[in-house]
């Protein structure tokens, strides 16, 4: 890891959104990490939990919108400047854990947990197992490991010992990087530069000076079952789901690519008291392609 070399890019993108965060280690008590966060704000607290691959700075453009709260932002177990796992941590420990050891060692009882991808699935989980601990659940974007969804082919791949390993040692250069945003349907914010050399810059700096892909690459295999495949007690059924009680919002990109509309509708019946809101040519991290728009729908959601 080369850690300076990341905060700068972190540190430039932080200044080019105007936001100044504070940021401190906390300990996730029953999964036995220390793990960085980073506070703007004050008043109810929001937490950002982000998805593969990344850190909390991939909220940098949405922070600034969120007004009237405690905004933190985690760099989940092993990604940005978060120690990974511990090797006797099982995926059902972390996943089961993960949002309550966070709000426990921020001293908070309930928070509005928002996620993305894979950290959508992380909200979803502590809402149906932790009911009391989440005031409020919003996902942006197809949540992974949803059990009508199975295991993608991609994500097959990721699972094989070889090829997931070689994948986490990958340094895509910045050709290869724009190809992969248009890829999760970000490329009408790369063309009108919505999607600017700042972030970029960042995220070429998390993959290239950091070992998050890889750590992602071995919270995976914790998940693996039979060869090429997660495990079935990782999914998250249409059950599991029926038992978040929390005001949920599912904020779906028009251009989202890992799952279609009819995936969108599902998740959302499943839930009882759920809503989804569409992001005109938005992709799968939608808050990337309209900052503002997306906060106005929180907000919405925290004043019901």
């Amino acid at each position: 890891m080369n850690e300076a070399a990341y905060r700068a890019a972190e540190s430039a993108l932080w200044k080019s959104v105007g936001v100044v965060p504070t940021e401190r280690s906390i300990r996730l008590a029953t999964i036995g990490t220390d793990v960085r966060i980073q506070e703007v704000g004050s008043g109810p607290t929001t937490l950002l939990l982000h998805g593969s691959p990344s850190s909390g700075a991939g909220w940098a453009h949405l922070v600034p919108h969120l007004a009237d709260r405690r905004t933190v932002m985690i760099d989940l177990p092993g990604t940005g400047l978060s120690e990974p796992l511990g090797s006797s941590v099982t995926a059902s420990e972390y996943f089961r854990h993960i949002v309550v050891d966070c709000l426990d060692a921020l001293d908070v009882d309930r928070a509005l947990v928002v996620g993305s991808s894979s950290g959508g699935s992380m909200g979803l989980k502590a809402a149906a197992e932790h009911p009391a601990r989440v005031s409020g659940l919003v996902i942006m974007g197809t949540p992974g490991w949803l059990e009508e969804l199975g295991t993608p082919f991609a994500e097959r791949l990721m699972l094989l010992p070889v090829i997931g390993a070689l994948m986490g040692r990958m340094r895509p250069g910045a050709r290869t990087q724009r190809k992969m945003w248009r890829s999760i349907g970000h490329g009408a914010s790369l063309d009108e530069g919505r999607l600017d050399d700042s972030y970029l810059e960042w995220w070429g700096a998390l993959l290239k000076h950091t070992d998050s892909l890889r750590n992602d690459m071995a919270v995976m295999r914790l998940l693996r079952g039979r060869a090429g495949a997660y495990a079935r007690e990782h999914l998250i059924s249409p059950s599991a789901r029926s038992r978040v009680s929390a005001p949920t919002l599912l904020i779906w990109g028009e251009h989202e690519t890992f799952g279609d509309r009819a995936v969108a509708d599902a998740l959302v019946a499943s839930i009882p008291n759920a809503d989804m809101k569409l992001i005109n040519g938005g992709g799968h991290l939608p808050w990337i392609d309209a900052p503002e728009e997306v906060a106005t729908m929180i907000e919405e959601l925290v004043a019901v």
